[in-house]
């Protein structure tokens, strides 16, 4: 589940809204005993509300706010911002929060007084990645559309990596590529995407797996062609010195010091 702050700006004058009060309560309470929202009220100065919730994703969260008589009656905008908390008090129920580290009372709050890494995590609570790709120009911008959350670093994780990545239709996971030392494995947690390798088009739903060995010269990608995000997970190994060839693209890659380089196949950098 994600947490989300929504913010309401009246459109109409107090009086209106007034009018429309009982019903938007109701609207709350529904949602209240469904576990959905958490806290609400008023601004001040009283030009609008806010509204702290809980959801799956932003797409559901916009079906039940559509449901607000507010929503329907044009008493106010809606203005929705994703959130997620990295520090709590510890009287905080830590499941609201399950990504964020306690500072307890007393302590100065610019040091870390808890372990650094959590115990578990919710994989859709962890920040996804600033970053969306680390390829140069022109081929980053064809990762438009893909999320990833970095969840072995999350851990500390230090011999393999674990990746949480949406890609939203239209989007690859990658170019098509083959390791040299690095084993990689994908899991299918929702969705559908198709997977390209030089075999051909394999179709992967949830629940489906595939591995790919290093050094087996068997590039591939994912490709998600459908009209639905879909979510999976990747899990690689950090092998020092792992190099990366891109069939279908005039690119290669290695890595050094525990950062990738780029250059063209005739050994140019980019």
């Amino acid at each position: 589940m994600m947490l989300f702050i929504v913010l309401l700006t009246y459109r109409q004058p107090l009086a209106v809204v007034d009018r429309h009060i009982p019903e938007h309560r109701a609207f709350l309470a529904r949602h209240y005993r469904a576990g959905h929202f958490l806290l609400s009220g008023p601004l001040e100065p009283r030009d609008g509300g806010a509204i702290l919730a809980r959801a799956p994703d932003r797409a559901t969260l916009d079906e039940w706010l559509r449901e607000d008589p507010f929503h329907a009656n044009e008493i106010a905008a809606y203005s929705v911002v994703a959130w997620t908390p990295t520090l709590r008090a510890e009287e905080v129920d830590p499941t609201l929060a399950p990504a964020a580290s306690t500072v307890p009372a007393g302590d100065d709050p610019a040091i870390e007084t808890t372990a650094p890494f959590p115990v578990a995590v919710f994989a859709d609570h962890v920040p996804p990645r600033p970053l969306t790709s680390a390829y140069p120009a022109p081929f980053a911008q064809r990762l438009a559309g893909r999320e990833k959350r970095v969840l072995g670093d999350r851990f500390g994780l230090r011999n393999f990596g674990v990746n949480h990545v949406t890609l939203q239709p239209g989007a690859q996971s990658a170019l098509r590529h083959g390791h040299g030392r690095q084993d990689e494995f994908v899991h299918v947690l929702r969705g559908e995407l198709v997977l390209i390798t030089d075999v051909g088009e394999s179709r992967l739903t949830a629940g489906m797996s595939a591995g790919f060995r290093a050094g087996s010269g068997d590039a591939h990608h994912l490709l998600n062609r459908g009209t639905s995000p879909a979510v999976y997970l990747e899990v690689g190994d950090r092998s020092p010195g792992d190099r990366v060839q891109y069939p279908d693209d005039d690119l290669q890659a290695v890595l050094i010091e525990g950062r990738w380089s780029f250059a063209h196949k005739d050994g140019t950098p980019y």
